[in-house]
């Protein structure tokens, strides 16, 4: 994994499976602010856990062609990182109200087949400063559960190294 980080700030951000409702809307917040992200010098990698036949499929429904999306069915990165998964991350209230939330803005569910990743596994987000140092780190409590935006950017900003 150390060949994704660059010479500045990487942002890991880890996706439940590539038909998550919840995930698609993470990743439409994320690109609203890529130009933030640039700014503070950060690049952004998206990291699911399907297999890796369903990566241009994700990308070109996204619309991020250009954007870096890898993939660990091992889950072995998620369970480094303290990822939660299990049934009850994935059916409790802060689930259901962040779910609610991304239906009523137009974000939908994909089609889900199992080639797309861990139904129950979690996500977060993840900022590595160079020198490999984990300036910021969030575990999604549930679906849907993401960091604010300008806490991440924050985090992320080259003058906060």
């Amino acid at each position: 994994m150390r060949n994704l980080f660059h010479s500045g700030t990487t942002i890991l951000v880890f996706l439940r499976h590539f038909a998550c409702i919840a995930c698609r809307g993470h990743v439409r917040e994320v690109m609203s602010h890529k130009e933030k992200y640039d700014q503070a010098g950060a690049k952004i990698i998206f990291i699911g856990n399907g297999q890796s036949k369903m990566i241009q499929y994700f990308k070109e429904d996204m619309g991020i062609q250009s954007s870096e999306v890898y993939t660990d069915p091992s889950l072995e990165t998620f369970k480094a990182c303290g990822f939660r998964e299990g049934f009850l991350s994935l059916v409790n209230l802060t689930s259901v109200q962040h779910v609610a939330a991304l239906f009523i803005k137009g974000d939908r569910q994909k089609p889900y087949v199992k080639d797309m990743g861990v139904h129950q596994q979690m996500g977060g987000v993840v900022v590595i400063k160079p020198g490999e140092k984990v300036a910021y780190h969030y575990i999604s409590e549930g679906v849907g559960d993401i960091p604010e935006s300008e806490s991440v950017i924050q985090e992320s900003s080259e003058s906060n190294s």
